[in-house]
């Protein structure tokens, strides 16, 4: 099962990276405009800046009536525009969790306002369809009816402010503290031959959005196999079988021993920070049990949805709002279950409707479930479900009280969770938990992270291709294809640069202006190729990872600065062996081929 499950797999991220690739390359044609739109912006605040010096102001050319009004206006609206959209995202994304355990982050006046304006701009567009049949509470259908636009207007949003913000504003100072004349001369360069500068644009956009979707699911992977020094989830499971059976009765026990703990590293709130989970499988056919009407369930607390699970970080406001009356609904219904949104389109269910399970690990136990909410649509809970655990106990104390005691009444409880305040607090209870003898059967305690790099350990060949294979070889792609543009561009302008030495630019300048062409190109095509990335695979829910147990993967703010830092990067190094070729071109040779 483990080598399918590897084959599958590798097969998925080879079928990943070529749909990443044409992907990207049609969003790199889509986003060309804008890419040149950008250039223009600066462009235009260059030109403004040019309008109203002293040397303009000079001239015995009077300017027309539209520079005089355009060029004083755009000296100032411009970078007013480009500091304020980049301080909106500033407070965006401080209110963006940085990582799924970051369960207590509130969200950010950047992030409320940009949720709020994008859901009253959705609201005025067309709306979609929904079955007028479908048992929905008003809330649930308005939600439903402006999805669509809702993420379109959610990824032109992120696109406008982050093209608007953060680039030209990084220009404009740079400008400011070097001089913008060298940086006027090289924006003119690219638009000089726009073939040459549109092809260069797209081949980083694309490899640059395939180096990201990689790094992306690598520091996804990261984060859940990697330690952590402070709220720090550990987990209890059965010492010697797997899959981890064990007695209800050990969650008073462990709970027993948590309190044994100094104050200082218990838990902050033990009823908040720990919860269980008891799996429970079944089908609406148990005579013709299929993928479409299987159900997969964890049986727990139906509070702790919103303490102790991952993954519902990137929810707005209203979806969590949505979330926690489903949530009540099985707090006061144990009946009730929240199911995956992709999973009831493959049952052919919805919300409101009543279904009947029959389970095929608790065997001959039947349940009866009211479907009262949805995990919204991109969570990595698409597949998933959730019951409460009372119900599964009462099922197996009536199934007790009709035909005798269930072989598994006593076997449960799977897994424990917990949420230490420390390393120092999580070592000193794993020793009390691994020590004490009270469980029978016996126990283990670990770090998340531990456990799942033991589930990990199949897939680690495959990981460390990604890594040390893969990711180095597009970059040295990257150089080689930038190395070729830079060339090409050189050897046709060999003239230009004599003409330049001839007026007194130095061989470092000349060298400069090669840098600083490839570097603009690199770094704006690589921030290009990010932005809309993150834009469109976060506000779509991400991107499927069937590997072990997750689900999607989303790409994080950190990989705003890899586009340029990875574009910028492989743009220095492809454009060496060019700028030196600059450095060194003769007047002499250059006039004398040209005689």
């Amino acid at each position: 099962m483990i080598e399918t499950a590897l084959g599958e797999a590798a097969l998925w991220l080879m079928g990943l990276l070529l749909k990443i690739s044409l992907f990207s390359l049609v969003a790199g044609v889509v986003t060309l405009p804008l890419f040149y739109l950008t250039l223009l912006y600066l462009n235009g605040w260059f030109w403004s800046v040019d309008e109203v010096s002293a040397d303009a102001r000079s001239s015995d050319i009077k300017p027309s009536f539209v520079k005089m009004i355009a060029a004083p206006l755009l000296v100032w609206i411009l970078p007013v525009v480009s500091f304020a959209c980049t301080l909106f995202l500033v407070s965006y994304f401080s209110g963006v969790k940085s990582s799924p355990a970051d369960t207590k982050k509130e969200p950010s006046f950047g992030k409320t306002q940009f949720d709020e304006i994008t859901r009253s701009i959705a609201q005025l567009l067309p709306k979609g369809a929904v079955d007028p049949k479908a048992d929905l509470t008003p809330s649930q259908r308005a939600e439903e009816e402006i999805k669509f636009s809702l993420r379109g207007v959610r990824v032109l949003k992120m696109l406008v402010l982050l093209m608007a913000g953060p680039f030209p504003t990084l220009v404009i100072l740079f400008s400011l503290i070097v001089g913008r004349k060298g940086i006027v001369l090289i924006f003119r360069s690219l638009s000089r031959n726009l073939l040459r500068t549109s092809l260069t644009y797209l081949a980083v956009f694309v490899l640059v959005a395939v180096v990201t979707s990689i790094w992306a699911v690598l520091d996804f992977l990261d984060f859940y196999t990697s330690e952590k020094e402070s709220n720090l989830k550990a987990i209890v499971t059965e010492k010697n079988q797997i899959p981890s059976q064990m007695k209800p009765s050990h969650e008073a026990e462990f709970k027993a021993l948590v309190r044994e703990l100094p104050a200082h590293l218990q838990p902050r709130d033990l009823d908040e920070d720990m919860m269980t989970w008891a799996f429970v499988g079944g089908s609406l056919d148990p005579k013709n049990r299929t993928p479409q009407n299987s159900l997969f369930l964890f049986a727990m607390q139906p509070r702790k949805l919103l303490t102790m699970m991952d993954g519902l970080d990137e929810l707005t406001g209203e979806q969590m709002d949505l979330l926690r009356r489903s949530v009540d609904m099985m707090e006061e219904n144990r009946q009730a279950v929240i199911i995956g949104t992709e999973k009831l389109k493959l049952m052919d269910k919805k919300v409101g409707d009543k279904i009947k399970m029959t389970s095929f690990n608790y065997k001959e136990v039947d349940f009866d479930f009211l479907i009262a909410g949805s995990f919204p649509e991109g969570t990595r809970y698409d597949q998933s479900a959730v019951m409460h655990r009372d119900y599964l106990y009462k099922s197996l104390e009536e199934y007790e009280g009709k035909k005798g005691k269930h072989p598994l009444a006593e076997k449960c409880l799977n897994l424990i969770w917990i949420r230490m305040p420390s390393r120092e607090a999580f070592e000193m209870l794993a020793e009390k938990v691994n020590s004490s003898g009270k469980f029978n059967p016996a126990v283990k305690m670990e770090t998340a992270s531990g456990a799942i790099n033991s589930f990990m350990e199949p897939f680690k060949d495959l990981i460390w291709g990604m890594r040390r294979l893969l990711a180095p070889a597009l970059l040295a792609t990257m150089v080689l294809i930038i190395s070729n543009a830079i060339s090409i561009s050189v050897r046709e302008r060999r003239t230009e640069m004599a003409v330049l030495k001839v007026l007194g630019f130095r061989p470092w300048m000349v060298m400069a202006l090669v840098l600083g062409e490839a570097l603009m190109i690199g770094a704006l095509s690589g921030f290009m190729a990010t932005a809309t990335t993150y834009a469109l695979v976060n506000a779509f829910g991400g991107i499927p990872l069937p590997i072990a147990f997750f689900g999607k993967f989303t790409i994080p703010p950190a990989a705003l600065w890899w586009g340029p830092a990875i574009g910028g990067g492989t743009a220095l190094l492809g454009s060496i062996m060019p700028s030196l070729s600059a450095r060194s071109v003769k007047v002499s040779e250059v006039f004398s081929r040209v005689a």
